[in-house]
């Protein structure tokens, strides 16, 4: 399994931020890729949450499940996902700081299916996705959370 992390300082709640981010129907504002989320299950969210997700990758797009497996509010939550054979775990973490801001953590636990040499040449490409997104996100999230 590997493991692609990122930490982000936010000028907001934990409150808010973990409200906002846990929240299905809020992805596709904050997640460049995810087009759109559907099938949100009903009643509050938290453990056991499911939702379908499509996510565009390289041009394509690709529809997948996803279900809430931690939430610890405002500290914690966490969900699993699976996509092309990929099978991963996305976590986000909040701590507050001293100076009003908040720190957000994310990681994210994968593991490709196929051969060894395959696993490394695709976890290759797939890390690179991933760190970029972590990126690209965390600026997005960071915006609207601020502003």
């Amino acid at each position: 399994m590997a493991t692609v992390e990122h930490k982000t300082h936010i000028k907001t709640t934990m409150d808010k931020a973990f409200d906002y981010i846990v929240e299905p129907a809020n992805r596709p504002n904050w997640l460049g890729s995810v087009t759109s989320v559907s099938d949100i299950s009903a009643g509050p969210t938290g453990i056991g949450t499911t939702w379908m997700e499509k996510q565009k990758i390289a041009g394509k797009v690709f529809e997948y499940k996803c279900r809430m497996t931690e939430f610890d509010r405002p500290n914690k939550w966490a969900m699993d996902f699976g996509m092309m054979g990929v099978r991963g775990k996305l976590m986000n973490s909040f701590e507050a700081e001293d100076d009003g801001r908040i720190l957000m953590y994310l990681a994210i636990d994968y593991s490709l299916p196929g051969s060894i040499f395959g696993q490394l040449a695709d976890r290759l490409l797939f890390e690179r996705i991933f760190e970029k997104t972590c990126r690209e996100n965390a600026v997005t999230v960071k915006m609207i959370l601020e502003g």
